[in-house]
């Protein structure tokens, strides 16, 4: 009986599909939004274990876009893959724009998967094969990428108006500038200790002859 018991459960190891897992986040407030690496890998965890799934390998990205693939855990993903061909049966990730944030690079990338005989499957879109479950994948695909322009353009909006009202909108402050809020806003002003020295330092090699070895000592 035991031996009975023992050859079933080797069978079920066999015929069980292994898997890999991607989460991504690209920026810190996505810890506090229901995004989170913690949240997606919980995600991950519960689908794995409802499917009945060997995970083989979860890659976690910290801080990087998904407008790109040149992401590096994404590149050891699709490396390990290749040399796995065979071995590996699924990859699994949150949703659609956790994996890509481009329709086009969605789909390079899905079907580059599928030559290795690796299908996709969303913890939380629940599509599949069927032709319904193609197109909805399509929609979300398209989704994605239509949110990341409607958000780039949105930023575009808000940069030039920073701009014609005086603002700074470029991120860090320049070298003799710091960070300061004018009415309520992000903006910069001259540095009151490094400004001066560096309006020293210009005069002194523009108009006073100083060698640049001179100005820094």
């Amino acid at each position: 009986k035991n031996t009975s018991v023992s050859a079933a459960y080797y069978y079920l190891l066999q015929r069980m599909e292994r898997a890999l897992a991607y989460i991504r986040v690209s920026t810190d407030r996505q810890a506090k939004d229901g995004t989170s690496l913690t949240t997606q890998q919980k995600r991950v965890d519960d689908y794995i274990a409802m499917k009945a799934y060997e995970l083989d390998h979860l890659y976690i990205e910290e801080g990087e876009s998904a407008k790109t693939d040149k992401r590096p855990e994404l590149q050891k993903m699709l490396t390990y893959a290749k040399e796995q061909k065979g071995r590996i049966q699924v990859l699994i990730f949150p949703k659609v724009d956790r994996f890509a944030r481009y329709a086009e690079d969605y789909h390079f990338l899905k079907g580059y998967l599928r030559k290795l005989g690796i299908r996709v499957e969303s913890t939380d879109e629940g599509f599949d094969d069927s032709p319904s479950g193609r197109f909805m994948e399509s929609v979300l695909a398209a989704s994605a990428q239509y949110d990341n322009e409607v958000r780039a353009e949105r930023s575009k909006g808000g940069m030039k108006e920073a701009v014609l009202a005086g603002r700074w909108a470029f991120g860090s402050p320049p070298l003799g500038f710091r960070k300061v809020l004018a009415n309520g806003k992000p903006t910069v002003e001259p540095d009151p200790i490094k400004a001066p020295l560096l309006a020293e330092a210009l005069d002194m090699l523009a108009w006073r002859g100083f060698r640049p070895m001179d100005v820094r000592r």
